[in-house]
């Protein structure tokens, strides 16, 4: 089935005291000047949708308007997709609380599970040129959008590196023997995560080298590998894993208990964990060469295109709904014949597109059903 944003009401969100938009079911061009609150707009969708802000933000207070009385915001959208869902969510100091037809949401795996949304930011370019972090994140959230209960799976291991280490930093002389029982319940947590990643990985670039292929005419090609990273960075032998095939849980088990065990000391001096899932990369490879450094401006523009649609193809597989594509001031950075791959591929897919652009006249072309203009 089809995934459908029917309205959005928000009330002292951002810079909107009270506001309410009816959508179209294909292409939505939300079109202003600099901080007229296009970026709001397309936040406050994917914050009760998904549970995370399109920005960086420290605290979801942040997000409350400033002077509003009661300190408080509130956002509510319908959605239709096999059923009509009204999603409603309250934030104030305390945090952010969201509601599904009036029932309290415990966390972000019941959004995963009702919700199929892919964003697309500037930011997304450190995808390719970026911090190793940002890949990690990027995987780790398109894991548990298309199987919620990874989400699980990745904040038990992340308690267990946080338990590692403090045992690490406790001044006890007997904090090998405390060492012990966590050691095991944190490798195999550890090779739970790497499997399912490389899983992931493998599907999400061969569809991604697809329609980097398409895009490009066949110029161009990304390939990559899933590299475990061993706690020196100038060690050869990470390890890497190109697909989920080529990875051997056994032996990933094996090779990071003798790692864990050979750095134990090193670990304790640091006083936090050098190896595991948390230190992970994705080294892509463009035409051979990695990615990081050879591509051009163009180019890393048309990877991380290609990314995003082999996301949106992903997780359409495996809820068995379109999901809602949300472009944040990006159809500016492509040229005309990718802005049209990307508008005529989510065309393809029935996907209701959000897109933010200081210049309208761009998009017209594409006949938006609905021009919001702030």
């Amino acid at each position: 089935c089809t995934m459908h944003i029917l309205d959005l009401s928000m009330r002292s969100f951002r810079n909107f005291a009270d506001a309410t938009y009816e959508f179209d079911n294909e292409l939505n061009v939300i079109a202003g000047a600099n901080g007229a609150g296009k970026t709001s707009i397309l936040e406050a969708i994917s914050v009760a949708l998904s549970g995370r802000s399109l920005r960086k933000v420290e605290r979801y207070a942040s997000m409350v308007q400033f002077g509003s009385d009661p300190v408080e915001a509130r956002i509510e959208t319908q959605v239709m997709a096999a059923v009509r869902d009204t999603v409603t969510v309250a934030i104030d100091a305390r945090g952010r609380k969201t509601m599904i037809d009036g029932k309290r949401v415990a966390d972000l795996k019941t959004l995963a599970e009702h919700f199929a949304i892919v964003s697309f930011v500037p930011e997304d370019r450190d995808l390719v040129k970026g911090a190793p972090g940002f890949r990690r994140d990027t995987l780790d959230r398109i894991c548990y959008k298309c199987s919620p209960a990874y989400l699980t799976l990745v904040k038990r291991y992340q308690r267990l590196v946080e338990q590692k280490k403090s045992i690490l930093q406790i001044a006890s002389s007997d904090w090998r023997q405390q060492l012990v029982h966590y050691q095991q319940l944190f490798i195999e947590a550890a090779s739970t995560v790497v499997e399912m990643r490389s899983r992931v990985m493998n599907d999400w670039l061969k569809n991604a080298n697809q329609h980097l292929k398409n895009i490009s005419g066949g110029a161009l090609e990304l390939t990559g590998v899933y590299v475990c990273h061993t706690a020196d960075k100038k060690d050869a032998n990470d390890w890497r894993y190109a697909d989920a095939i080529s990875f051997d849980k056994e032996a990933y088990i094996k090779r990071l208990s003798e790692t864990s065990d050979n750095i134990l000391f090193r670990e304790r001096a640091a006083g936090r964990v050098l190896v595991g899932p948390h230190r992970d990369d994705i080294a892509l490879s463009l035409n051979g060469h990695p990615a990081r450094f050879a591509s051009s401006q163009g180019e890393t523009r048309a990877i991380v295109l290609a990314l995003k649609m082999a996301e949106l193809s992903l997780l359409n597989d495996a809820h068995q709904t379109t999901p809602v594509l949300l472009l944040d001031d990006v159809t500016g950075e492509l040229d005309p014949e990718r802005r049209a791959y990307l508008f005529q591929s989510v065309q393809k897919m029935a996907s209701q597109v959000f897109v933010t652009t200081p210049e309208v006249e761009e998009l017209l072309d594409y006949r938006p059903g609905q021009l919001i203009k702030l």
